[in-house]
């Protein structure tokens, strides 16, 4: 009985230092010294990493303006090109027709106020999109203005595809006389 009691006092006053031997850490003064280290390292690295994402954000800027401005050039000069396309379609309609002798000075001036009417609807939208890109026209953001000269890039090429629909008619018409007078019926 002596020797359990011996075992259990044992057992009881050996609990405690298993238990604080499994709790506590050896530690090494050095390696506080080597942490606090790697601290200030990765402070470091991380302004670091700041100051490059930072940079990165104004050359993301930086290109981004510069595409939008490029896109509206691109929207521009496709505008240019179907005005002057319209522009040049109409003359070289109207100065067949007029070489044709086929229609009467009346029908030539109604020919070149219809072909008129759609290049000055066309070139108002131009003023427009001038003021658009010029002063800013009611502060409009880039998407805003791209929009205004899409916009403007769509009435110019309908006013190109009614300048060819028109001298198409009339050459219908100038047809129509022709045959008429070949024929006798006019």
């Amino acid at each position: 009985m002596k020797t359990q009691i011996t075992l259990v006092t044992f057992f009881l006053t050996a609990i405690p230092f298993f238990s604080n031997g499994q709790a506590s850490v050896v530690t090494d003064p050095g390696s506080y010294t080597y942490l606090a280290e790697q601290a200030a390292q990765a402070g470091e690295t991380v302004a670091q990493v700041k100051k490059q994402v930072d940079i990165l954000q104004e050359a993301r800027d930086a290109v981004q303006k510069i595409s939008n401005t490029l896109r509206d050039i691109i929207v521009i000069d496709d505008i240019i090109n179907n005005q002057t396309y319209a522009v040049k379609y109409a003359q070289d309609s109207y100065r067949r027709f007029e070489q044709s002798g086929n229609f009467t000075p009346a029908e030539l001036a109604q020919i070149l106020i219809s072909f008129t009417a759609v290049l000055t609807v066309t070139a108002n939208n131009i003023k427009l999109a001038n003021a658009v890109v010029k002063d800013g026209f009611l502060k409009m953001n880039d998407a805003e203005r791209l929009k205004a000269l899409q916009g403007v890039l769509s009435d110019t090429r309908t006013a190109a595809n009614d300048i060819i629909l028109m001298e198409w008619r009339f050459n219908v018409i100038q047809q129509r006389k022709i045959l008429g007078k070949a024929f006798g019926t006019n």
